[in-house]
This record gives C-alpha cells, structure tokens and sequence, in this order.
C-alpha cells in the first residue's frame, strides 16, 4: 500500500509541496541518489516515520542527480542531506544515513507524532465539513495552543463565514502566535473576506489567491485592495506572501510604490520595519 505522506518532488511543484504545504505542516525533505548507498540505508527509515507519524510531517523526496540546481540553491553539498521546512522556511537539517533512534530525536525538536483528534480534525477539514470540525478544535485548542491549530480555529470560522467571530477569536490570541506567517495570513484573509460584501471586484482575486496562492495573485490583489484605500489589508498580504520566498524581489517593488500612495504615515513605517526585519 502506498505511504500517503510521501512524495517525489521536482523543482517545478518544490513552491507548492514544500514550501507552501509547509505553512500547514512540516514538510522532510530528502536529498538522496541512485548511486548513494547512504541515501538507500536511510530511505526507509524517513518512509516508516512518516507513516508512523502518521502525518504530523509530510517526507518530500527529491532527487539530487535529476535536480540539481535546486540542491544548490538549498546549499546541498553531500548525500543523504535532510531538511525540515516550517513555515516556508528551512528552521533544521542533518546529513548522513542516521539511525531511526537519532532521526526520532531530530523530529523531536519541531514535530510530534499525530493523535486521532488531530488527524479527524485536518479529515473535517480538508473535506470542508467546517461544523464538524469546530467543536474539535475548540476542545483541543484547551491543551495545544499551537500555531496549526489557531489556524485550523480560523480556517473553520472562515469556512462557517463567522468572519466577525473570527477577527475576534484572532485578536484574542497571544502576540508571538499573531506573528506566525500562516497566522498573518489568516488576519490577512480574514479582513478582506470580511470586506467583499461592500467590495464584490475583490471576490474574484480573492478567490483566485486562495486557488494558487503565488507572487502574481497576491500582488494583483494587493493592488486591488490599495485602489480601494484598503492598504492594511494590501500590505499583510504582501508581507505574507513575501515572508514565505524572499526572492519575490516584485512583492517588494509593490510594496514600496503602494508607500507612496497612503497617507497614513503610522502604517506605512509600521510596514516599512516589517518588511526591513523579513529582509535581514
């Protein structure tokens, strides 16, 4: 039986399985070849913790020989390398064939092994059965005030269209997870969700950005928004979308023309540092 929670990737999907699928739930990633002993020593391994953790990380197996520019973009200098993506972004790696014990107490330091209500909450989820899932959350929101699950908490208000609820139960939430890249999403989303009703030319982008959330859906509806004097929400999603790839140089060019445009100088040095600190 195939193992759900791993996949080959390519340098054509590595932005949607990796780094985008990463703002949902670690992704390991696994540099190995053919021709590399090591690499087959510790395939298995990765393969078995992935079911065993039974998607509280997703194993993304990239092929070093077939993708090589890409490896040296991560920085990938000998095989087996691994790197766990958080967030967008690389936060751990090991290189070498290690031992299921060493691997486990890698995992350690960022994932733990999924229990039956997590995994039933992410099925309600991803099957848009949003009433089902909220009692769920709520209840293991009480003993797991992670990011993931504040973002489940949102994408299941959402999902009910209780967007009042949802900027509510957001503003509620401890500073640093506020700060977390999935959840300046969310606050992103969440306001301008909130503001199609008077504003029905944003539904269209809107939903666009939520079908393939790149450089290019974020800026058109960033711009969108800004002609509409919308400009915190332009600027969070800018913001958002460049934190995830800091190589989107045009979010950047976007953001500093919109500056010029709004009037509220509080906002725009408030987002003029925001976007110094992703940058440095």
């Amino acid at each position: 039986m195939s193992n759900p929670y791993s996949k080959q990737v390519t340098t054509a999907d590595f932005q949607t399985e990796v780094l985008q699928a990463s703002l949902q739930v670690p992704v390991l990633v696994d540099f190995w070849a053919d021709w590399c002993g090591p690499c087959k020593n510790l395939m298995p391994v990765l393969e078995k913790l992935s079911e065993d953790y039974a998607g509280a990380f997703i194993l993304a197996k990239i092929n070093a020989d077939e993708e090589q520019m890409l490896c040296a973009q991560i920085g990938v200098r000998s095989l087996p390398t691994v790197v766990l993506f958080v967030d967008g972004q690389p936060v751990d790696h090991f290189q070498g064939a290690l031992p299921e014990s060493e691997v486990k107490a890698f995992l350690a330091k960022h994932v733990q092994p999924n229990d039956p209500r997590a995994q039933a909450i992410r099925s309600h989820l991803q099957q848009q059965q949003h009433a089902l899932a909220l009692p769920l959350i709520e209840e293991y929101w009480l003993v797991n005030k992670q990011a993931e699950v504040a973002s489940w908490m949102l994408s299941a208000l959402v999902g009910l269209e209780r967007f009042d609820e949802a900027k509510q139960w957001l503003e509620s939430l401890p500073a640093n997870l506020r700060l977390e890249p999935e959840i300046e999403q969310w606050a992103a989303n969440i306001q301008i969700l909130s503001q199609q009703q008077d504003l029905p030319e944003l539904k269209p982008l809107q939903q666009a950005y939520e079908q393939l959330e790149n450089a290019e859906n974020a800026e058109n509806l960033a711009l969108a928004l800004a002609k509409a004097k919308q400009f915190q929400s332009a600027f969070d999603l800018l913001l958002a979308e460049f934190a995830k790839d800091k190589t989107q140089t045009q979010l950047k060019a976007c953001l500093l023309d919109m500056f010029s445009q709004c009037k509220d100088s509080t906002l725009v040095n408030n987002t003029r540092r925001k976007l110094f600190s992703l940058m440095h």
